[in-house]
């Protein structure tokens, strides 16, 4: 089952965090946009550099002013409507800050509620306990020689 399929099934099932370990995070954000036309949910992502931002990181989109900070662009994702899919793109070493956790944790409570799901994109930091037990895990191998 290729990556895009993998995370189609993820998003169909509204799994509320789903955390991807992959070395190659342009491959993950393309296979999780593909999957997010195939069950047609809107995609949101986020970085601390650009905050939020509409699909994927178009030039042309501007991202929503203020959000760059880790706590306030989960607060915005937080207040936005159901049926949508945010992507975190490097989250993981910011959520040493309580704030940014509180946020996360808010985040994940109600994608559970609203049939959201937040995704993270990791290089391999642990993610805290109170995040684990909601997490489902998607390891991604490298490219093979095909």
């Amino acid at each position: 089952m290729t990556l895009r399929a993998r995370l189609a099934v993820l998003l169909k099932a509204r799994h509320p965090l789903v955390v991807v370990r992959a070395p190659e995070e342009d491959r993950v954000l393309e296979a999780l946009s593909g999957a997010c036309l195939e069950v047609r949910r809107p995609l949101l992502t986020w970085t601390a550099i650009r905050g939020v931002c509409a699909g994927l990181f178009d030039l042309e989109v501007e991202p929503v002013a203020g959000t760059e900070l880790p706590a306030a662009g989960l607060r915005w994702c937080w207040q936005q409507g159901a049926d949508r899919v945010f992507a975190c793109c490097d989250l993981l070493p910011h959520l040493d800050s309580e704030l940014a956790l509180r946020a996360c944790r808010e985040l994940v409570a109600r994608a559970r509620t609203l049939g959201r799901t937040g995704g993270l994109s990791d290089r391999g930091e642990p993610l805290p306990d109170c995040l684990e037990c909601e997490a489902v895990r998607l390891a991604v191998p490298p490219p093979d020689d095909a």
